[in-house]
């Protein structure tokens, strides 16, 4: 099972699984079906249950994954999945509403030479091109000497130090 994955034992006994961290896709296509991306267009309920499809990868239901099935389904199971679902979207949400707050934490990183914890990632990738998918079956070993390797290279290039920010923390 992925590591962004959550199996939720339901309190009927099954599970279900949906993804723990919801793709930008899944978000497109919430939208899409949302109309226009107006919330007017749809109802909570509906919402929710084109939600849960998208986020299913799993489940041990006999009938398929669609919008029908999650209304058939038992609404303490919806609950426990909606509540490991809402975990993920709080997440998303408070990182589109803290954008600003972001940009200027990122800004005031590089402008120090560092790059903020938030964004080791996003550095590494495009620094090297991997995608996510390649920076997620990377070997942790090589993930950690190439983000120290770029981060002397860089050093040396723009004539600064190598400090702490390279050392033991894991940091870029």
């Amino acid at each position: 099972m992925s590591d962004t994955l959550k199996r939720v034992e339901l309190p009927s006994g099954r599970w279900w699984e949906v993804e723990g961290r919801p793709r930008w896709r899944h978000l497109r296509e919430l939208a899409a079906r949302r109309g226009l991306g107006s919330p007017m267009k749809a109802s909570y309920s509906d919402l929710a249950d084109a939600a849960l499809v998208l986020l299913t990868t799993a489940w041990s239901f006999e009938e398929p994954v669609c919008p029908a099935s999650v209304r058939n389904r038992d609404p303490d199971d919806v609950a426990a999945v909606l509540t490991e679902v809402a975990e993920a979207m709080e997440h998303l949400v408070r990182t589109r509403r803290d954008k600003g707050a972001l940009a200027m934490k990122l800004f005031a990183g590089l402008m120090q030479g560092r790059v903020p914890e938030a964004f080791e990632e996003v550095d590494l990738m495009s620094r090297t091109g991997w995608t996510w998918e390649q920076l997620q079956e990377t070997p942790a070993d090589v993930v950690e000497l190439t983000s120290v390797y770029l981060s002397v290279v860089e050093a040396i290039e723009t004539g600064g130090s190598v400090g702490a920010e390279v050392g033991g923390d894991g940091g870029v």
